[in-house]
């Protein structure tokens, strides 16, 4: 136990709350909560909640470092703990619209909470060089005009990185399926390279 605030570890079962606390307050279920208020008003056409079952058309499949496909059933299906499925070009539209605000997904003033470090990173060093500590649900460092916004996960099989750099309008997105991809070295290149 620790003073909030002071403290942060990351914590799977607590997305899972979040997303049931989402369908309390909102009377509908996560993934049409998602659906109706950022998927669809965004235009991310090729983003959704992973259902379970088999890859559907246009889906990656998962490798693991055998080179077997991974079982096609993820650990966090269904929940708010990772089922997100997505691409490089909808992740973008999310981005810009944290970035630019168009459209308004929360107010500024939220944002801003988002966005700021509450606590120092959740485990013996951040990710990322840049990083300082973790905000709410996003590592966050560099200097206000430099300020990168990210956060990497994965599934069996699966990689993802989604960073930004508000001030200067930049995104960086990695979406790997494979299993042994070390994400972080390659995200930190290419935020150098961005920078």
């Amino acid at each position: 136990a620790s003073t909030p605030g002071t403290r942060a570890a990351y914590s799977n079962p607590g997305y899972v709350v979040l997303g049931d606390i989402i369908e309390h307050v909102s009377g509908i279920s996560y993934a049409t909560f998602l659906q109706q208020r950022i998927f669809t008003p965004l235009g991310m056409t090729h983003t959704g909640i992973y259902h379970g079952g088999p890859a559907g058309p246009g889906h990656a499949l998962g490798y693991l470092a055998s080179g077997m496909v991974a079982p096609a059933t993820l650990t966090a299906w269904d929940t708010a703990a990772g089922a997100i499925y997505s691409t490089a070009g909808d992740l973008y539209r999310w981005d810009q619209a944290l970035i630019t605000g168009t459209p308004r997904l929360v107010p500024p003033a939220l944002l801003t909470q988002i966005l700021t470090v509450h606590a120092r990173c959740p485990y013996q060093s951040c990710p990322l060089p840049a990083d300082r500590g973790y905000g709410y649900g996003w590592f966050a460092g560099g200097d206000p005009a430099g300020k990168l916004v990210n956060h990497s996960g994965s599934v069996l099989g699966f990689w993802a990185y989604n960073g930004f750099y508000p001030a200067r309008d930049t995104v960086v997105v990695i979406l790997s399926n494979l299993d042994t991809v070390q994400i972080n070295p390659i995200s930190a290149q290419l935020n150098q390279l961005a920078t």
